[in-house]
């Protein structure tokens, strides 16, 4: 039941005190929703410069790689299209057909495999988003404070490695797509990589913290899983740039080299040049000199022999995921 009687209860004026005192400190209730206004533009602006990254991607990736000139011989008339493989299930009710055809731009089927490729998609979308707003929080804070508060060149070495993560994503989603399951596991470790090598590079872009503006240094924590991930990623690409002559073309060639396989090369060469900067910027002994006094130096070893290990892991899973499912 709803207590309809009147009480003479009331808030407490302390309570309403400190309301006021905070609405005066955000200029009343104006006030508040302005000072969000820079998150929500930073928002806006990341998620439409995603989108028009993204597409630039797709589309670039599919002028080097070249058309299929079967799918561009067939053409399609939207104004009477019918599909026989799609269920039209996300229709509901209303019917396959509007306006007499069954043409739609996006089409999709009622399948477990439909949900995990919206995910994934949505997943390295945000992950694009959280970027671009990191940054632009950092070039916003430049023009206020007066100081650069974000390393330029490891967001030129992140910035390759976008392109590398969404090709991975990319060619997961088509493996899934077309029920090609030859290569999604070995995939699924590659994509794991790349995530696990993109968190170092994203953790070292702050030069300075936001918020207090204390200075973040690159320390051997990120340093030897980048050194190791690059250098697995270099490994594992190598016998396919051999048999291709990547290297040979690249030196003789230049102008019908692999566009994708020279963006992963760069990638790789940028990550090392990314660990030996760094590596002259600490304030250890140049590895892998160590003296018996240095503590520190040691700590270093001990993160190098961790992600050895761990990176040989990657690269056994990888092996045996090949033999499992070797053709």
């Amino acid at each position: 039941m709803i207590d309809t009687k009147k009480s003479d209860d009331r808030i407490p004026d302390e309570i309403l005190s400190s309301q006021k005192k905070w609405l005066k400190k955000c200029n009343g209730y104006f006030g508040l929703l302005t000072s969000h206004t820079a998150s929500i533009l930073i928002y806006l602006i990341s998620i439409a410069l995603a989108c028009i990254f993204v597409s630039i991607i797709l589309v670039t990736t599919t002028n080097t790689t070249g058309y299929n000139k079967d799918n561009l011989k067939r053409s399609v008339n939207e104004s009477n299209c019918t599909c026989n493989c799609w269920d039209g299930f996300y229709r509901g009710k209303y019917a396959r057909k509007s306006k007499g055809t069954e043409y739609k731009y996006v089409y999709f089927n009622y399948k477990q495999e439909t949900l995990f490729i919206f995910i994934t998609s949505l997943f390295y979308v945000d992950l694009l988003v959280n970027l671009i707003k990191k940054t632009l929080k950092h070039i916003i804070n430049a023009f206020v404070s007066g100081t650069w508060s974000l390393r330029w060149s490891v967001l030129a070495v992140l910035a390759v490695n976008v392109y590398s993560n969404f090709w991975y994503g990319w060619n997961l989603v088509n493996f899934i797509n077309d029920q090609d399951k030859r290569f999604i596991y070995e995939m699924s470790v590659l994509i794991i990589i790349e995530l696990v090598l993109n968190f170092f590079y994203f953790k070292s872009l702050d030069r300075l913290s936001l918020k207090k503006s204390n200075y973040k240094p690159i320390t051997m924590s990120s340093i030897a899983p980048i050194f190791w991930l690059n250098a697995l990623n270099f490994g594992l690409r190598l016998p396919h740039r051999l048999h291709e002559k990547f290297f040979l073309e690249l030196y003789t060639n230049f102008n019908k080299i692999n566009v994708d396989e020279f963006l992963f090369f760069i990638k790789e060469v940028f990550g090392f040049l990314f660990v030996y900067f760094a590596l002259k910027k600490t304030n250890r002994p140049s590895f892998p000199v160590v003296s018996k006094g240095d503590m520190k130096g040691k700590g270093g070893l001990v993160y190098f022999g961790l992600w050895f290990f761990i990176s040989s892991a990657f690269y056994g899973i990888r092996y045996l995921i090949i033999q499992r499912h070797k053709i």
